[in-house]
């Protein structure tokens, strides 16, 4: 997208998938194949995970300060279930609450 100066602004969009998404609807049965290849993704994504072993996903947020309760308690929770054997790992956020 341009800017009314001319510059550029925006995320420019990944792959053509996500282009052909957002121009609108289109045959069902191009529709039916899409959602399929989505199912088809989410279950690979499960099937790995299967073969990872324990493992614990944590969401936060980076814009609370360090020592704010919600940053505390992932923390703890963090240390204690890599001390259970799961596994660790997230965005650079993330990954400091479980050291």
């Amino acid at each position: 997208m341009t800017a009314t100066d001319g510059t550029q602004w925006g995320k420019a969009a990944a792959s053509g998938d996500e282009r052909v998404f957002l121009e609108g609807p289109r045959a069902r049965q191009r529709e039916f194949w899409h959602a399929v290849g989505i199912c088809v993704e989410f279950i690979r994504g499960f099937r790995t995970l299967h073969f990872v072993g324990q493992c614990v996903t944590m969401f936060g947020s980076a814009r609370l300060p360090e020592d704010h309760p919600y940053c505390v308690l992932p923390r703890q929770a963090g240390r204690e279930l890599a001390g259970a054997g799961f596994t660790r790992g997230g965005s650079c956020r993330i990954r400091r609450t479980s050291c």
